[in-house]
């Protein structure tokens, strides 16, 4: 009797330090974000807590101010196709190792996962040897097959979870119905790897928007994105614009996710 009454204590202490614990951690995910949004609404010109000067004049100064404009379109310059030639790339090859016979597949499966494996900042120095010798820094193609390829090891584990989810034997349903095998391929697999195609593109395409340390080693000096022009009023001076312009960005992102979990709905096989 006495065992079991020490047990069930310690389980109440356990279940109220884990609970503990989760709300420490929503608190820190959740507040950052929270403060941001706070100080965005707000005219300080020094940041300081709490803040005293209600108003929206940094979202005033963001949308009128050239550089800040400037950053916004060259994100999405970059944004975009690299998101889509992510997707290009991790569909034919999510595709291939898990339905082609291939020889050493757990190698080239690593190969894939290796942007992701390797510490940012010691691949953007990778790259920028290599660029540097190609004439490639400042290009903006060689910014956008960068981000594609870092971006491309989540997106194809994301499509390759969708595809190891759906029988094996729907492409030789619809062949045997007369289908070719590359219209058996486009019209049923590829089709239902839609909605995860679409949850591909949209992290691909937030992975790149959030990036600033490949923008800092491989674009020229006239090229900005938001990422990066944040991480420069930083650096260099506390702009409050950064406030409006995070909080933008966050909002921005949050969008993208309501929508990817729309369409992936939407577009889910019933």
């Amino acid at each position: 009797m006495t065992e079991q009454l020490t047990k069930n204590r310690w389980d109440t202490v356990g279940q109220a330090t884990f609970r503990v614990i989760q709300i420490l951690a929503i608190i820190f995910c959740i507040a950052p974000a929270l403060i941001v949004l706070l100080y965005s609404f707000y005219e300080d010109v020094f940041i300081n807590f709490p803040p005293v000067r209600p108003g929206l004049g940094l979202y005033e100064n963001l949308f009128t101010q050239k550089r800040w404009l400037d950053a916004i379109w060259v994100s999405f310059l970059i944004c975009i196709p690299a998101a889509l030639l992510t997707v290009l790339l991790v569909v034919p090859a999510a595709i291939a190792l898990e339905r082609a016979k291939i020889r050493n597949r757990d190698a080239l499966e690593f190969t894939a996962l290796i942007p992701m494996l390797i510490p940012t900042t010691a691949y953007a120095v990778g790259v920028y040897i290599i660029y540097l010798e190609a004439g490639l820094v400042g290009n903006y193609w060689g910014i956008i097959f960068t981000e594609s390829i870092v971006a491309a090891p989540a997106s194809f584990l994301i499509v390759r979870a969708a595809l190891r989810r759906l029988p094996h034997n729907l492409d030789q349903v619809a062949m045997s119905l007369g289908a070719s095998r590359l219209k058996a391929l486009l019209d049923v697999t590829v089709r239902l790897l839609i909605p995860a195609m679409a949850v591909s593109t949209l992290f691909a395409f937030i992975h790149a928007f959030n990036d600033a340390t490949f923008i800092v080693f491989l674009a020229g000096p006239g090229t900005a994105t938001v990422a990066k022009t944040i991480f420069d009023a930083l650096a260099y001076a506390i702009e409050p614009e950064v406030a409006a312009l995070s909080g933008v960005f966050m909002l921005f992102v949050m969008l993208l996710v309501v929508i990817g979990q729309i369409v992936r709905r939407k577009t889910q096989p019933r």
